[in-house]
């Protein structure tokens, strides 16, 4: 079975929810998805969009909580939050 890449991998958060509920629900649809997620940092209480850093085979990834994710808000199209991974390439 062919599994969705870490990277395309989107977690819809509100910004009301928080970073560390972003990390989490991020991390519970890529183990769902078949990926053993280890997690490396957490920096959910830190100023900016970075949740912590999970090693997956091998690879690292930041997970992010941001807006990214279009979503029609009173009749317009906003950006909304939501968590992913970025691959660590240093």
């Amino acid at each position: 079975m062919a599994r969705i890449d870490p990277v395309e991998i989107l977690a819809k958060v509100s910004e009301d929810n928080g970073k560390q509920r972003a990390f989490e629900v991020w991390q519970h649809k890529a183990v769902k998805a078949g990926w053993p997620v280890t997690v490396e940092s957490e920096s959910v209480d830190q100023p900016g969009p970075e949740c912590g850093v999970v090693e997956i085979e091998g690879l690292r990834y930041t997970i992010r909580h941001e807006p990214r994710v279009r979503q029609r808000i009173a009749g317009a199209w906003e950006f909304t939050h939501a968590a992913w991974a970025e691959p660590v390439l240093s």
